[in-house]
């Protein structure tokens, strides 16, 4: 439909999310954005037919104006949240203290909120007079912890709640229905014999390291040390380095304190305008519970299962969810505990907006990293030998081997973090295709097909068997680092961690992505260029299974040559750091710790 305006009053009907009861199909449909438009109902979406609104995020200028813009707002807003929450519990905490508490909530509230007001800005802009159905307020909820959130906010309902709240502050008043958001908390606690005794193991481990001088403790928790090398550096520091384990807590059933979160709205709306106004309204009511009504609660849990005031806090992923965690390292380090974090993921270092990277340095005060340096903040990262590849062997190339092992992502059908967004999803999975359309048959039926535990709602596995049926898709039920040890040839169309696990174990390794949805930061850009120049790392579909044809028949001689071999060494010093002596440079590391010793020092580099 082109050329829309005040003439369409009434008789567009815009739908903002996949919920099919939602709609008025006796209207002409106007989509907000792929999301919409599940695969599993291709058929009935062709039918029904329907404009799909242009994504503001096209535009790369405007994206990388959302990505500071968003930023920014988050730098205004913690502040002002902060002198809130403290009057609200009594208590005078910094503003690293709710960094560390509120911090990864709001890198994904912020930029959810102000993706959801700009399209839908887009939509009325094109369609000044269409309507739409919006979500009881009855039916509202609000998450329990930062988890429930980010488990909500990646389906239909609670988005469509984002959109019938914004809609409503707008001044737009739309028919209502009733829809039940069904509370996802996914704790996920094992069972069996062997989680009984781990839990035993380390309500001792606690035990112990409550009655011993903690104060002269490095406690690690989710460090991504295998349970083997964490427990050889326990030993080889004679328990000064000390982990300790359990299940993530789950906050009862709360009241919503109404009082509390009007007098929040009420000051946080003060001064404001546009957008900034909106937001201040909203957070108030979607705040999880944990930080207003489960506050006390948790922190009475942190106190249980946390020894006190430890010399250092170790973490590479107990930030974001552990929420007695992030109260318990939050409030240390009003007694000096320093925080030590961990990179955890395999696009760190590398890509040239990452909120969960400036995050994580931000709230530590010493942040290690798989070789990479940045330069601002200066003095705060620290290369060692990455924790998630310590302990691992490498497999190199063999022609014995057989099969080619694909790995694939799925990214969230709504956005949650800026630059990645939906539309460059749809822009990947034509990548797939077209990837699967180059490969000789020879080679699909080689191929296995290893997608992401988590599909989202795209039904990735249903488009591979209609783009490449050959293919077998792998269960998730084998562990990743055996079905990379198994294949012949490993092939990635995506910046993540699996790649990088697959170039330590000197696996031969094809890649390929779109370089302009994978912007990187000036410093990383020679090492992927080697990739490039070697021949592992392409930019087209096209390009890599040509090179797979080429290779696969002697991988051995392909992986093994001198370009290939030193670009892969180059890129691992850099971003996979490994060493034979990683228990103890990391032993030495947690000694010079609890010796008061915060100096840095520089690692060696190990060839692979």
């Amino acid at each position: 439909m082109e050329g829309a305006g005040s003439d369409d009053t009434g008789r567009v009907f815009l739908a903002t999310t996949a919920l099919e009861e939602f709609w008025d199909r006796s209207k002409e449909m106007v989509f907000l954005g792929p999301w919409c438009r599940l695969y599993s109902r291709a058929s009935f979406n062709e039918e029904l037919g329907g404009d799909v609104i242009k994504s503001p995020w096209d535009d790369r200028d405007k994206l990388f104006e959302a990505c500071k813009y968003v930023n920014s707002l988050y730098e205004r807003v913690l502040p002002a949240l902060a002198t809130q929450l403290n009057s609200m519990h009594g208590v005078e905490q910094g503003e690293r203290y709710w960094r560390i508490l509120l911090g990864p909530w709001l890198i994904y509230y912020i930029p959810a909120v102000y993706d959801r007001y700009v399209t839908l800005l887009g939509a009325f802009e094109r369609y000044p007079g269409l309507t739409t159905t919006v979500l009881s307020e009855e039916s509202y909820v609000t998450p329990a912890d930062t988890l429930e959130f980010v488990q909500l906010l990646k389906d239909d309902p609670y988005n469509l709640q984002i959109y019938s709240r914004i809609l409503k502050l707008s001044g737009r008043a739309f028919p209502q229905r009733k829809e039940d958001i069904k509370s996802v908390r996914f704790i996920i606690r094992e069972k069996g014999v062997r989680a009984g005794i781990k839990r035993l193991a380390s309500g001792g481990l606690l035990a112990l390291g409550k009655a011993t001088a903690s104060r002269r403790l490095v406690i690690l928790k989710n460090s991504y040390f295998s349970n083997e090398i964490e427990a050889a550096i326990t030993l080889k520091t004679f328990g000064k380095a000390w982990p300790i384990k359990g299940d993530l807590f789950e906050l009862p059933e709360l009241h919503i304190d109404n009082n509390a979160r009007e007098a929040m709205r009420n000051a946080l709306s003060k001064g404001r305008d546009g957008f900034e106004l909106m937001l201040a309204s909203m957070i108030p009511s979607d705040m999880p519970k944990a930080f207003i009504e489960g506050f006390d609660l948790i922190k009475n849990a942190a106190e249980k299962t946390h020894p006190p005031k430890p010399m250092a806090i170790f973490s590479s992923g107990a930030w974001y969810y552990d929420e007695p965690f992030k109260q318990w390292a939050a409030g240390s380090t009003e007694s000096g505990t320093a925080l030590l974090g961990m990179q955890h993921g395999g696009n760190y270092g590398s890509l040239a907006f990452h909120p969960s990277e400036d995050h994580e340095i931000a709230i530590t005060d010493r942040y290690y990293t798989w070789g990479w340096d940045r330069i601002v903040p200066a003095g705060k990262t620290f290369p060692r030998p990455a924790t998630k590849l310590s302990g691992r062997r490498p497999f190199g190339a063999d022609n014995s081997k057989e099969g080619i092992l694909f790995a694939a992502t799925a990214l969230h059908r709504y956005l949650f973090q800026f630059p990645s967004h939906p539309g460059r999803f749809v822009d990947y999975l034509s990548w797939q295709a077209r990837f699967a359309s180059a490969l000789p048959q020879g080679l699909k039926s080689k191929t296995r097909g290893r997608l992401h535990k988590a599909d989202n709602g795209w039904s990735i596995a249903e488009r591979w068997k209609a783009i490449c049926p050959e293919a077998m898709i792998e269960s998730w039920e084998r562990p990743f680092m055996a079905s990379l040890e198994a294949c012949r040839l490993y092939v990635c169309d995506h910046l993540s961690t699996t790649f990088i696990e697959a170039l330590s174990a000197n696996k031969p390794t094809i890649l390929f992505w779109d370089p302009d949805a994978n912007e990187l930061r000036p410093e990383a850009r020679p090492y992927y260029d080697r990739l490039f120049e070697a021949g592992i790392l392409h930019y087209s579909p096209e390009a890599a299974a040509g090179t797979i044809v080429a290779a696969y028949d002697d991988v051995e001689k392909w992986w093994n040559s001198p370009i290939r071999q030193e670009a892969r060494r180059a890129f691992c010093n850099r971003f996979a750091l490994t060493s034979k002596d990683a228990v103890k440079e990391w032993a030495d590391e947690f000694n010079r710790m609890t010796k008061n010793n915060l100096s840095a020092s520089r690692p060696t580099v190990h060839d692979r």
